[in-house]
C-alpha cells in the first residue's frame, strides 16, 4: 500500500518511522523536563538541608514543600491531596505538625508551581491545615514574632472575602476571642497582619487597648511570586516584599496575655475562607531576627526560589 501527495509516495515503512521519530522527540522533551524538574527538586533539597534557617535561634515552625522530609510520602504525584505536612523543626518540646484529616479539604501538590518547584494548592474550595492545640508561648515571644513565606499569589481580590494566612487565636473559659496573631492576604490587595489583644472594657482589658493592625498595600499580585517577611518588634513591624522593606508601622505594644491555653494553628483558609494561594514555604521565628539574621535568610529563600 502507498500513499500518493504531489506525485511523491510514501510507503508504510517510511510513515511509521516518521511516527517514530516524532514520539522520540516528544518523548526526548518530556524527558528533559522531567529531569529539570528533577535537578530542580533536588538542588532546593539540598539548600534546604544546608540553610542557615535552622541554625538561627528561635526557630519555631519551619514548612516547606521540597524536603524527603515535608509529607508522609518522599515526592508526592502532581495533584496528590496532602494530608500532613511536617514541620522541619522537630527540637520544640511539643513537635508541631498540621494535618488535614477531611479529604475535601485538602490542599493539592503542584509539582511546577513556583519558578520549577512544588507547591501547595490552596485555591480549590474551603482548605486548611491545622496543629494540635498548642500554647502560644510554643511559637513566639510575647511580643515579638518573625514570619517569613513564600508563596504565588492566584486570585484576584474579593474585598468581602478575606484570604486567611496564618492564624492562632486564643479564646478564654467562656469561648470569647481573648488573643490573635493572623494574616489576610490581598484583602483589598493588601497584606493585613493583626496581633494582640481584641478591644475589651472588661478585665484584665479595662485599658480597652485594642489588637495592633498594621498593612502593606501590593498592586497588580495575581500570578505574581513573593517572598513575604512579617517582622514584629514590640511596637515596630516591618513588611518586606521580596527582600525589601516595603512597609514600616507603629503598632502598641502588647504583652501577650498567657492564660496557659492551648489552641490551634491555622494554615491556610479557616471554616468560612479560602487563601486564593500557592503556598511553598513557611518560617517562624519567636522573636525579632536581626537585620543580619533576615539577609541570611532571605539569601537563602532567593536561591531556593528564584524569586527576585
Amino acid at each position: 500500500m502507498k500513499i500518493f501527495r504531489k506525485n511523491k509516495a510514501f510507503s508504510l515503512i517510511e510513515i511509521s518511522i516518521v511516527i517514530l521519530v516524532i514520539g522520540i522527540l516528544i518523548f526526548g522533551i518530556s524527558s528533559g523536563i522531567d529531569l529539570y524538574q528533577d535537578f530542580r527538586l533536588e538542588s532546593a533539597n539540598q539548600l534546604t538541608q544546608k540553610s542557615i534557617a535552622g541554625r538561627i535561634d528561635g526557630l519555631t515552625l519551619w514548612f516547606e514543600t521540597t524536603s524527603n522530609q515535608s509529607f508522609q510520602k518522599s515526592k508526592p504525584f502532581h495533584n496528590e491531596p496532602i494530608a500532613f505536612w511536617k514541620n522541619l523543626n522537630q527540637q520544640l518540646s511539643q513537635p508541631i505538625n498540621v494535618y488535614q484529616n477531611d479529604s475535601q479539604f485538602q490542599p493539592k501538590y503542584i509539582l511546577n508551581a513556583i519558578n520549577g518547584l512544588p507547591a501547595l494548592n490552596f485555591n480549590d474550595g474551603i482548605r486548611y491545615f491545622i496543629s494540635d492545640p498548642v500554647l502560644y508561648s510554643e511559637i513566639s515571644a510575647s511580643d515579638e514574632i518573625t514570619i517569613f513565606f513564600v508563596g504565588k499569589s492566584m486570585g484576584t481580590n474579593i474585598s468581602n472575602n478575606p484570604h486567611t494566612f496564618f492564624a492562632y487565636s486564643e479564646k478564654n473559659e467562656s469561648g470569647s476571642e481573648i488573643f490573635r496573631n493572623q494574616i489576610y492576604l490581598f484583602l483589598n490587595n493588601k497584606i493585613l497582619f493583626q496581633f494582640g489583644r481584641l478591644c475589651s472594657s472588661t478585665a484584665p482589658f479595662s485599658d480597652n487597648s485594642c489588637k495592633a493592625s498594621v498593612s502593606q498595600s501590593i498592586n497588580n499580585h495575581p500570578k505574581r511570586n513573593f517572598i513575604t517577611t512579617i517582622v514584629k518588634n514590640k511596637n515596630i513591624v516591618d513588611i518586606y516584599l521580596n527582600k525589601v522593606v516595603s512597609s514600616q508601622n507603629n503598632a502598641h505594644s502588647d504583652v501577650y496575655p498567657n492564660y496557659n491555653s492551648k489552641n490551634s494553628i491555622y494554615l491556610g483558609g479557616n471554616t468560612t475562607r479560602s487563601s486564593l494561594n500557592y503556598f511553598g514555604e513557611i518560617i517562624i521565628y519567636n522573636r525579632s531576627l536581626s537585620t543580619n539574621e533576615i539577609e541570611k535568610i532571605h539569601e537563602y529563600l532567593i536561591n531556593k526560589w528564584n524569586i527576585y
